[in-house]
């Protein structure tokens, strides 16, 4: 992500008056005056009050920063980053910010950011540019807007953190930009897409390329503008962003606006995924776990889906946590660990993950990694029923009908409701539990009606589903005659 935008640091310099007289201003710094040292400096950096002079202001500068005042070090921090001599640059940076001139602050954590540092100095850019956000800059707004939205100097991401601050520095392409794609995504605040609009329009006509992709993003999905793929393309293209790269991902895997191409999908989200956005992680752990990338077949690899996983729940991600507690689950990728898989999948229904929270049930409700616990799987999986998850619906259903034990008292009407919900989103195992449930009092019927289902679904069933039927059915008729 640190290649994607240019951290500026020169010409940061402190908007202060001028004396009224540039000779009267001169002859003070002449008898030694730091600060009057640093104006005239100023002057001859920028023409104003005086004929440029880039000779002059390196000696003013030099004089003031050598005469301990704050922005006359940072202003020659500042040429000596122009000039590229790095090390002169970080010892003028330090002494400004040492002596608390928040101008040297910015400088010295840009500096920082962009690698000038020690390795350990990375930690200090959110502590440098946390001083000089709070007082009200808005460039270290901006940019620490930007350290949280892209997880820079090896800060965790955090969007919550970086929609705040760019709301502060709203004015500018970058935050405009990332409150585009907070607001559309809906990540880190609520979604909304009028706002969404209006800040990606910004943020594009004031060519800030996350910005080029948000607009991309309206005209992909249809948010307030007419739906229209090749021009999302055409923004994606254009964009050159990761963001950008994660959504030509998306459109090359299912062919929109653009030949299907599972090899440049792969590629882009790769690419988005090195550099850090979670989301793509998580797609391609989910790919190679599952040997599908949207409608398509690829290559199943469980080492690379255990490699991104990582990645995404490093990352925060609810998804990458609820694939590693698949792949802890049943030893993909990596040794069978049921705690773990626990562990994770606790993770990623605590963020809120629906199909984690069904996960979690069942665990529950099977003694997978954790104790068996009925009243927490119950509760799970009613939450997860009632937010759509089909296999949550069918397992109510069989825990109503009292599959697992005496905990849950039995109630058919229960039973009925949930199967007939599963069987309504298109489970067929779901199908056959209805038919038993309804003629529960009829086992012959039972048999007579799955036949039925057999023709009309076109389908055998498989020897655990012939199983199943003849256990259910000798349960029902033992139940039937107590």
């Amino acid at each position: 992500m640190k290649k994607l935008f240019v951290i500026i640091t020169c010409c940061l310099f402190a908007s202060l008056a001028f004396a009224d007289n540039f000779t009267d201003l001169k002859k003070q710094a002449e008898d030694g005056d730091a600060f009057a040292q640093y104006k005239v400096a100023k002057a001859y950096a920028t023409g104003f009050g005086a004929p440029q002079n880039a000779a002059e202001a390196l000696k003013w500068a030099k004089l003031s920063a050598e005469g301990g005042n704050g922005f006359g070090q940072n202003m020659l921090a500042n040429i000596y980053l122009e000039q590229k001599n790095f090390q002169e640059a970080l010892k003028w940076a330090k002494l400004s910010a040492d002596g608390g001139n928040d101008y040297g602050k910015y400088t010295l954590a840009t500096m920082y950011l962009g690698g000038l540092g020690s390795p350990e100095d990375k930690g200090k850019v959110v502590e440098l540019l946390s001083q000089v956000a709070d007082k009200g800059n808005v460039d270290a707004q901006n940019l620490l807007a930007q350290v949280y939205f892209y997880g820079l100097a090896d800060t965790p991401l955090n969007w919550s953190k970086a929609f705040y601050l760019a709301g502060k520095a709203a004015a500018e392409p970058q935050s405009q930009g990332i409150l585009a794609t907070i607001y559309l995504y809906g990540i880190g605040a609520e979604k909304d897409i009028d706002k969404g609009l209006n800040f990606a329009k910004k943020a594009a006509a004031n060519g800030d390329l996350l910005g080029v992709n948000a607009l991309g993003v309206c005209y992909l999905n249809g948010y307030g503008v007419e739906k229209d793929e090749k021009k999302a393309f055409e923004l994606f293209t254009k964009s050159q962003h990761l963001f950008a790269a994660e959504n030509l991902a998306y459109m090359y895997a299912r062919g929109l606006a653009a030949e299907k191409n599972l090899k440049k999908a792969l590629e882009f989200y790769e690419m988005a995924g090195n550099a850090g956005l979670p989301r793509s992680q998580a797609t391609l752990a989910d790919a190679y776990l599952t040997g599908k990338l949207a409608d398509s077949a690829i290559e199943k690899d469980y080492n690379k889906a255990f490699y991104w996983a990582q990645k995404a729940s490093a990352n925060k991600d609810a998804r990458g946590d609820e694939i590693l507690a698949e792949i802890y689950l049943f030893g993909l990728g990596a040794e069978k660990n049921p705690q773990k898989a626990f562990e994770f999948c606790k993770k990623a229904a605590d963020k809120g993950n629906i199909e984690a929270i069904s996960n979690l049930a069942s665990m529950y409700l099977l003694g997978d990694g954790t104790e068996k616990n009925l009243k927490k799987a119950l509760e799970l999986h009613l939450k997860a029923a009632e937010n759509g998850v089909v296999n949550s619906q069918k397992i109510l259903a069989l825990l109503y009908c009292g599959k697992y034990g005496g905990e849950v008292e039995k109630d058919f009407a229960k039973a009925q409701y949930w199967a007939e919900k599963a069987a309504a989103n298109g489970d067929f195992d779901a199908k056959m539990l209805l038919i038993i449930i309804r003629n529960k009092d009829n086992p012959d019927k039972v048999k007579a009606e799955m036949e039925k289902l057999k023709e009309t679904q076109g389908k055998t069933f498989t020897p655990k589903q012939i199983n199943f039927i003849d256990n259910f059915i000798k349960n029902l008729e033992n139940s039937a005659k107590k």
